[in-house]
C-alpha cells in the first residue's frame, strides 16, 4: 500500500534498523554455532558419499532435502570446503533474503504501522533466526512461501513478463523446497477462482457486456461456464500453472518420490498427520512472548491471544484487500494434506506457515493500536512498550543459546581423552551421528572403536560387562534413551575424574569414561 511522503522516509529508515538487527542477530548464532545436531549431522554423513553427479539420489539415514538445496549445498562444500559453517551459510543467506523481500512485500500489500509489525514478527522470531543457521531446508520453506507470495500479489493476468515472473518464481520455489508444492496449489486456486469471475458474462451476441441495460442476457449456466473457461485471463492463469505442476512431475520422478521410501512419514511421523493447532512450535515467538506478555496481563492463554489477533487480522484483510486470504489456502491444502496422512503436520515441518500467517498477526495488532490511538491516547504508549518488549526475547534468548547438540566438542573431548588399548563405544541411537564426527575425528591409532547395534539396548548393563570387563571404556550417547537401570549402571562405573557429559536445555550429547571392574 501506498504510504504518505511524510511518513515514507521515516518508514524506509525504520524498516532498514529492523532487516539490519534481524541480520545482526543471525550472523550472532552463525557465529556462536560449531556443531551440528543430530539430524544435520546425519545429512552431512550424505555429502560425504555422494558428489554432485548423484547429489539427487536418495540420501541416507532418515533424511532428505530437496534437489536445488542439496545442489547449492554442495556448491558451497566445493567453495568453502567440507565444514558446518559452509553449510550453513546457505540457510544465512536464505534467511537474510528472506527479511529484504518482508520488506518489499509487506510495504506493498499492508498499511505502513501493519507492515512494520509484520517484518519485526519475522526478524526477530527465534525460530526462524535458529532455522536461519541450520543444515535443513525449513529456511527454504520460508522463503519459497515469501517468494511465491511476491510474485503473488505482482501478478497480472495481463502482460507476459508477469506471467514469467510468476512461472520463474515457481519454479525457483519447486526447485528449493518440497512444501512448496501446497504454497503453488493454494495460490494457483485462488488464481483460477478470480480469473474465472473477473471475465464479464458474455451476451447472445458474443459481443461481451450488453452496455445497453444493467444487465447482461441471461444465458445457460453451462454456457456461461465455458465462456468463462475459455476466456483468456482464465487460460493464461491456467497455462502458467499446468507449466509449474509438469515441473513438480519432473521432479517427483527424479528426486520427490523417494522421500518416503523408508516408511519416513507413515512410520516417524505417523502420529502428526492429524493437525493439532493447540500446540504450534512453529511459532514460537508469538506464544511464547508477544502473546505471552498480553495473555499474562489479562489471564489468558497465550494461544488463545494468539488466534484473537489473526482472526481479527483475518477480519481487517477482508475489509482492506481480500486478496490476502489467499495466503491461508496454502495453509487449508496443508490441514487437507494432514488429514488424508499425505504430509505430516508437524513445528518445522510447517514452518512456512508463520510467513503466510504473520500479515493477519501484524493487521489485528495493528487495528488494536488504531483503536488506542484514536479513542484512548493516554494509553497508547502502555500499548507501544507491550509490542516493544517481545523485541528484547532475542537479546536474552541468543546470548544465552544452548540449542545446539554438542555432537562435535563431546566428540572430539573424547578422541583426545581415548589412549591405544581403550575402547569407545557408542550407543545405538547415537551411532549414525557419531559416525559423521569420528570419520572427520577420528581417535589416535590403537583405540578400539565399537558402534551398538539395537539389539543390544535391550540389555545394555550386562552386554558391555560380559564383552568389555576390565577395559577402560569411553560410552557416547545422545539423547536420554536409556532405562533407568542403565542409568545406574553407568553412574556405579563413572569416574570422578573423567566425566564428559555435556548437558543442553534443548538435546543431550555426551559421555561417560568408565572402567569396567
Amino acid at each position: 500500500m501506498r504510504h504518505s511522503p511524510n511518513n515514507a522516509r521515516l518508514y524506509a529508515l525504520l524498516c532498514t534498523l529492523v532487516v539490519v538487527l534481524g541480520i545482526f542477530f543471525r550472523l550472532w548464532v552463525f557465529n556462536s554455532h560449531e556443531s551440528f545436531w543430530k539430524d544435520e549431522a546425519g545429512l552431512a554423513r550424505n555429502f560425504l558419499t555422494h558428489d554432485f553427479a548423484h547429489i539427487a539420489d536418495p540420501f541416507g539415514d532418515g533424511q532428505a532435502i530437496p534437489i536445488g538445496y542439496a545442489q547449492i549445498c554442495k556448491g558451497f562444500e566445493h567453495l568453502l570446503g567440507h565444514n558446518e559453517h559452509a553449510f550453513w551459510s546457505v540457510s544465512l543467506i536464505a534467511g537474510s533474503v528472506l527479511l529484504g523481500l518482508s520488506a518489499i512485500l509487506f510495504g506493498a500489500i499492508l498499511p505502513a504501522g501493519a507492515a512494520l509489525i509484520a517484518l519485526g514478527a519475522l526478524a526477530f522470531d527465534t525460530t526462524l533466526i535458529q532455522y536461519s543457521v541450520e543444515f535443513k531446508a525449513y529456511m527454504m520453506d520460508s522463503l519459497a512461501a515469501l517468494l511465491m507470495a511476491r510474485a503473488f500479489f505482482n501478478y497480472q493476468t495481463k502482460g507476459a513478463h508477469r506471467n514469467a515472473v510468476y512461472l520463474l518464481s515457481g519454479v525457483i520455489s519447486l526447485w528449493i523446497s518440497y512444501v512448496s508444492v501446497f504454497i503453488i496449489a493454494g495460490l494457483g486456486l485462488w488464481q483460477l477462482w478470480e480469473a474465472f469471475n473477473s471475465h464479464p458474462l458474455p451476451t447472445p451476441s458474443g459481443r461481451g457486456r450488453n452496455t445497453g441495460s444493467k444487465d447482461p442476457v441471461p444465458l445457460g449456466g453451462l454456457r456461461i461456464i465455458m465462456a468463462r473457461l475459455c476466456a483468456r485471463p482464465f487460460l493464461r492463469v491456467l497455462w502458467v500453472n499446468t507449466a509449474l505442476a509438469s515441473v513438480f512431475a519432473v521432479l517427483w520422478a527424479l528426486n520427490y518420490r523417494f522421500l518416503d521410501a523408508r516408511g519416513f512419514f507413515s512410520g516417524f511421523w505417523k502420529d502428526h498427520f492429524v493437525p493439532l493447532p493447540w500446540q504450534p512450535g512453529f511459532i514460537d515467538w508469538w506464544t511464547n512472548t508477544l502473546p505471552g506478555i498480553i495473555g499474562w496481563l489479562f489471564g489468558q492463554e497465550q494461544f488463545l491471544i494468539w488466534i484473537f489477533f489473526v482472526v481479527l487480522g483475518l477480519y481487517r484483510a477482508w475489509e482492506i484487500n481480500r486478496r490476502l486470504l489467499a495466503l491461508t489456502f496454502p495453509i487449508l491444502l496443508t490441514l487437507i494434506a494432514g488429514a488424508l496422512h499425505l504430509y505430516p503436520v508437524y513445528d518445522r515441518l510447517v514452518l512456512f506457515w508463520a510467513v503466510l500467517l504473520t500479515p493477519f498477526l501484524a493487521l489485528g495488532l495493528f487495528h488494536v493500536w488504531e483503536v488506542f490511538n484514536k479513542q484512548y491516547r493516554t494509553i497508547t504508549l502502555a500499548f507501544a512498550l507491550i509490542l516493544v518488549l517481545p523485541f528484547l526475547h532475542p537479546l536474552h534468548r541468543l546470548s544465552h543459546s544452548h540449542d545446539s547438540q554438542q555432537l562435535k566438542q563431546v566428540c572430539m573431548a573424547v578422541s583426545r581423552a581415548a589412549r591405544p588399548g581403550d575402547t569407545i563405544y557408542v550407543h545405538n541411537r547415537a551411532a549414525e551421528l557419531y559416525k559423521y564426527y569420528f570419520h572427520r575425528y577420528p581417535p589416535v591409532k590403537g583405540v578400539k572403536l565399537v558402534f551398538g547395534q539395537k539389539a543390544e539396548t535391550l540389555s545394555l548393563a550386562p552386554y558391555l560387562e560380559k564383552h568389555f570387563k576390565g577395559r577402560h571404556l569411553y560410552f557416547m550417547y545422545t539423547e536420554p534413551c536409556y532405562q533407568p537401570d542403565e542409568i545406574d549402571y553407568l553412574g556405579r562405573y563413572t569416574q570422578a575424574r573423567g566425566e564428559l557429559k555435556r548437558d543442553l536445555d534443548m538435546n543431550l550429547a555426551g559421555a561417560f569414561e568408565l572402567q569396567l571392574h
